[in-house]
């Protein structure tokens, strides 16, 4: 069976400022080579506008002719039109650059003269030249299909671009210590204005007058007038202490918005810079804003991949919320089996759980229960946040841990077990113990037990020691209830361990120490056995992972450097390989494991035979490294894929460091349908299934064909067909006998010799 990756999540919303629509019932946000619609009332996804192959860098909405049309363009230079109305590809254009790589994209339109309306697009690139590093600026005319370059050579670092003017329009750019203004229609002559002792770091223009806002790296903005005369004149509006971000005019110009590290959305009148409105404690560092045409509406991105849409007067009206990113995961990714879930770091001190089938976020569990602490001018602060993550076999107990380690602020380091509360339906704090180890938590693991009374978990420390912890009563005079609880502590000639994991039947667990594997029973915590290659003494063991199914007798232990398969059995080493081990992961779903190497190459391989089952080389010819992963199983559905792969019941996720979340499946299976890169030419309508399809104004003979209600031709139709509300579908008598048949087929498999078998 074949195997490919595929996308699942994540990537930056935040590249682009969200636009939204003539009568505000909808927000546009840029998403990869798409555009995604939203309802700004409920923050539910409406749509989707595909058609592009490349990342989208820039989009707006314009009247154009007469109609409302959303303008895209690509980091190649692709350029395509949607009509709001009915999301239709109505013009596609292609800039006519060589190695270019396009950095904004902003629209705006004039008219020429009374009878002609003129679409012109700003755009900045680089050359793709060793040599030439320099930023180049056009402006591009759709009607013709020519770009005419702008005389400006800019260094090729942080810029902002923005355009404004109704009647005479203009745009503005700043870069290190200059802004550049000049005017749309001609472009020729360009006027510089410099700031000695501070930088540049956003930019914003005046829907109307000639007016510019740019903020600077110590926290002021600046509004400009008149940049076109030989003394233009400036006010001043400081607030923040960080670098501003972002800064935005309202449709009316009476009013601005700005934001930074502070995570405060600041309001500013412009008349009256006293008379400011806060939005304090945003999710994290606001990047983007955008005003809506009625002035109603107001959409704030942030950096965590969020889009909040509010109202004028600062309250939340909706949320959209994807992947939370902007950390490296210290926690790794683990699989929720009570819901199905991936649960990994979210914001700062919060778990994010995450539906990787349907590509939507459950929800965000609040672990540390703390206020982010901003950042200072000059100084970092280090925010408590979580640092290990457990969930055990059954969904019922999740174990985090979290810390803080700051040279300013006190060491804080906690063991939190929560418990799932099947009314609230979300994990409830159950106990919590300060500092359960010296320095540091290593690692924390849940004995894979089906009793939940007898579970017991168990954690490794800085310390040199591992602890085990046990559930007991905890009944008083207010309730009753069960707490968690230290059993025992143990420890290896005094050597610093630094992993563990449990048996599939937990009955053991292994501790490394050192440069050796150990060996307790979780029952009485007594020890067993002790392994080591002598010939690897002075490397340190870094992942131990048993085996599962029937592969339960071996363990698995990596260094940085090799790999070791040993037989508890026989107490011996069956294998050593030399690889560069970065993950080792170990399937309870499945008898297969995983490396992730270094150098970004996936080897999956069963731990009885030492050659690989699978080998992707693909991450490292992407030039992508890997933050985290785990193995996931298959939903029930995908009893109707053939066996025999190693991903037959599982999936393999992992997150890159672009982070985004990706997983190898098998090629064949597209049962709840991937991203693709092209325009859906055929209908996509609960009943495109049911009908024929029909071809007309051709001559000759047309092959026969049959209609699509009696013969599915793959089990994907047919699934699209079953996920239809029962209100909508034909009567079932009509193709039940199809369907039945279908499922027969799918469980037929080929002789060699040519037979048939029925299994």
């Amino acid at each position: 069976m074949d195997v490919r990756i595929k996308f699942r999540g994540g990537g930056s919303v935040t590249a682009c400022a969200p636009v939204f629509s003539e009568g505000e019932e909808f927000v546009y946000i840029p998403w990869k080579n798409i555009v995604l619609c939203y309802y700004t009332k409920t923050g539910k996804r409406a749509r989707e506008l595909r058609g592009l192959k490349d990342n989208v860098v820039g989009f707006n909405i314009v009247n154009y002719k007469d109609k409302e049309c959303l303008f895209a363009c690509s980091i190649t230079g692709e350029m395509i039109s949607w009509s709001i109305d009915d999301s239709c590809a109505t013009i596609k254009s292609k800039i006519p650059l060589q190695n270019i790589l396009i950095r904004k994209f902003l629209t705006t339109s004039w008219s020429k003269n009374d009878e002609e309306q003129r679409q012109v697009h700003l755009l900045s690139w680089t050359k793709n030249i060793t040599q030439d590093k320099s930023l180049s600026l056009g402006l591009f005319d759709m009607s013709v299909g020519k770009l005419r370059e702008v005389k400006m050579t800019l260094e090729d670092t942080d810029h902002d671009i923005a355009t404004g003017g109704s009647d005479n329009p203009f745009f503005a750019i700043v870069q290190g210590q200059t802004l550049y203004f000049a005017r749309l229609k001609d472009g020729k002559h360009i006027y510089k204005r410099r700031i000695h002792g501070r930088k540049f770091t956003c930019v914003a223009c005046h829907p109307h007058d000639e007016s510019v806002l740019t903020g600077d790296n110590t926290g002021r903005i600046l509004l400009w007038h008149n940049l076109s005369s030989t003394s233009p004149t400036q006010a001043v509006y400081h607030w923040h202490t960080l670098p501003v971000k972002t800064v935005t005019f309202s449709r009316t110009g009476s009013y601005f918005f700005s934001g930074a590290d502070e995570c405060v959305l600041v309001k500013w009148a412009v008349e009256n810079p006293e008379q400011r409105q806060y939005l304090p404690r945003m999710s994290f560092t606001i990047e983007r804003v955008t005003v809506s045409k009625d002035n109603v509406l107001v959409a704030v991105t942030t950096r965590d991949n969020v889009v909040h849409i509010l109202d004028f007067r600062l309250e939340r009206v909706s949320t959209i919320q994807h992947l939370v990113l902007g950390r490296n995961f210290p926690a790794g990714i683990h699989y929720d089996p009570r819901t199905g879930a991936l649960a990994m770091n979210g914001i700062v001190g919060h778990l994010q759980f995450y539906s990787p089938n349907d590509m939507s976020l459950l929800y965000n569990l609040d672990i540390t229960g703390q206020n982010k602490l901003t950042k200072e001018r000059n100084v970092e602060i280090e925010n408590t946040d979580v640092v290990k993550l457990a969930i055990d076999r059954n969904g019922k107990w999740l174990a985090t841990v979290e810390k803080r380690d700051s040279a300013t602020l006190k060491y804080e380091l906690r063991l939190k077990f929560w418990q799932f509360n099947l009314k609230d339906q979300q994990y409830t704090l159950n106990t919590c113990i300060e500092y359960p180890h010296e320095n540091s938590v290593e690692d924390v693991c849940f004995q894979p037990s089906l009793d939940a009374n007898e579970l017991r978990c168990v954690t490794v420390g800085g310390d040199s020691k591992f602890r085990v912890w046990e559930i007991v009563n905890a009944d008083t005079v207010y309730q009753k209830g069960v707490r968690w609880s230290c059993f025992a502590a143990g420890f290896y000639k005094n050597l610093p361990c630094k992993c563990l994991d449990f048996s599939s039947d937990g009955s053991v667990f292994a501790v490394s120490f050192d440069f050796a594997v150990t060996l307790w029973e979780t029952r009485t915590c007594d020890f067993k056995y002790s392994l080591s290659c002598p010939q690897l003494r002075g490397e340190r063991i870094t992942q131990v992972k048993f085996g599962s199914a029937n592969r339960c007798q071996l363990l698995v232990s990596a260094t940085e450097d090799h790999a070791v398969l040993w037989n508890l059995l026989t107490l011996n080493a069956v294998w050593i390989v030399k690889v560069h081990v970065s993950f080792l992961l170990s399937s309870c779903f499945s008898s297969y494991m995983a490396i992730f190497t270094e150098d970004s190459k996936v080897i999956i391989f069963d731990p009885n035979d030492p050659s690989p089952v699978y080998v992707s080389e693909e991450l490292r010819m992407c030039n992508t490294k890997v933050l985290t992963a785990v193995f996931a199983p298959k939903p029930t559905i995908v009893d109707l894929v053939k066996k025999g792969s190693w991903c037959s019941n599982v999936r393999l996720y992992f997150i890159d460091s672009y982070q985004e979340l990706y997983c190898f499946d098998s090629a064949t299976e597209d049962i709840y349908g991937e991203n693709t890169d092209i325009i859906e030419s055929e209908s996509k309508s609960l009943f495109s299934a049911t009908i024929p399809k029909l071809k007309s104004g051709c001559v000759g003979v047309q092959e026969k064909k049959e209609h699509t209600i009696k013969r599915f031709t793959d089990l994907k139709k047919m699934r699209e067909f079953l996920d239809a509300p029962a209100n909508t579908m034909a009567p079932i008598r009509l193709s039940c006998e199809t369907i039945l048949k279908l499922l027969v087929e799918s469980r037929t498999n080929k002789r060699k010799d040519g037979c048939q078998k029925t299994l």
